[in-house]
């Protein structure tokens, strides 16, 4: 039995790692849904139901499955560290969006600093908006010296 806790923001991130986890996860899992909350803004917090509506709707595991929102004044990585403390996660799970250097310098990356605070393995799954940088091309580098 593995218990995952999976991170969400948003009804992409929810169809997107709701799908990649029905690929892994079996029956006997448990599975620990958290949307975090960093203001009292109504319309995010009713964005933040949505998103865990539509993972329980995209989750295809008759696992044991719990979704719920949290806003107790901590950063999405600080709350889902003390989540995953608590219920004793096995793995964290999270999507991964690109940034711009100016949104990564202002306000970071869940994903980087949760990578920073946890002891335990943390799947990042690529949301359709994420785009993978490409390598240069070798026969255009100049050569070395």
């Amino acid at each position: 039995m593995v218990t995952y806790l999976v991170g969400t923001d948003g009804e992409e991130a929810s169809a997107t790692i709701a799908e990649f986890l029905s690929g892994v996860a079996d029956p006997s899992d448990s599975v620990e849904v958290v949307n975090v909350l960093t203001n009292s803004d109504v319309d995010v917090a009713e964005a933040g139901e949505a998103a865990l509506t539509r993972f329980e709707a995209a989750f295809e595991v008759d696992a044991d499955l719990r979704c719920r929102q949290l806003n107790r004044g901590r950063s999405p990585a600080e709350e889902m560290t003390a989540v995953a403390e608590n219920v004793g996660a096995d793995r964290l799970v999270t999507g991964l969006r690109q940034h711009s250097r100016t949104e990564r310098i202002i306000s970071g990356s869940v994903s980087q600093s949760l990578i920073k605070r946890v002891d335990r393995p943390v799947t990042l799954v690529p949301l359709p908006s994420y785009t993978v940088a490409e390598e240069p091309d070798a026969s255009t580098e100049p050569a070395g010296e």
